[in-house]
């Protein structure tokens, strides 16, 4: 078999898959209209809680992702950047400090503050429950600095720290389970 040919067969085999796989996702998109809109998507997976800090899984976190936002985010090529946050920097080997983005609004109209992403990585510390605890180990502290600041302390100076927070999504200030 030459090149054109395995070059054709496989353009065959894509459209083929590409079919098949609209033929069985296809039927469980629809848009239907109640009182308001509604959107149904199809997920490979499912998860028990709109909680983003009770699972870890890639599939809870790629699922989750679509209503929640972290400090950073790690796009396609697996490069670092602003999420919430529009920059960062080290203050010293254990200091990191985080510039929040303006005019950010969480669903319920509210602002997001400092003490709302304060407030995320307290409540993920201090909850042995929570499975995204993992993701804050390395924290030692965390505060508010100014209107659009939060510095965030480790234990000890700790690199990664802006890529791990990639998968801490923030919560509004006072949320519990029940109300996320």
């Amino acid at each position: 078999m030459n090149l054109s040919s395995l070059a054709h067969a496989a353009a065959r085999t894509s459209k083929a898959a590409t079919v098949l796989l609209l033929v069985f996702l296809l039927p469980g998109c629809r848009r239907e209209r109640a009182d308001g809109e509604t959107l149904r998507v199809g997920v490979p997976s499912t998860f028990s809680s709109l909680d983003p800090h009770e699972g870890t899984t890639v599939a809870v976190l790629s699922q989750l992702s679509n209503v929640y936002e972290a400090l950073t985010t790690v796009d396609a090529d697996l490069a670092l950047r602003p999420g919430l946050a529009v920059s960062w920097r080290a203050a010293d080997p254990v200091t990191w400090l985080f510039e929040l983005r303006p005019d950010v609004r969480f669903h319920d109209g509210r602002t997001l503050t400092p003490a709302d992403v304060v407030f995320t990585i307290r409540r993920l510390r201090d909850a042995p429950s929570l499975q995204g605890r993992s993701h804050v180990a390395a924290i030692a502290s965390v505060e508010a600095r100014g209107p659009s600041t939060v510095a965030v302390t480790t234990r000890s100076p700790y690199s990664r720290l802006p890529t791990v927070l990639s998968q801490v999504f923030i919560v509004p200030e006072g949320s519990t389970r029940e109300r996320l």
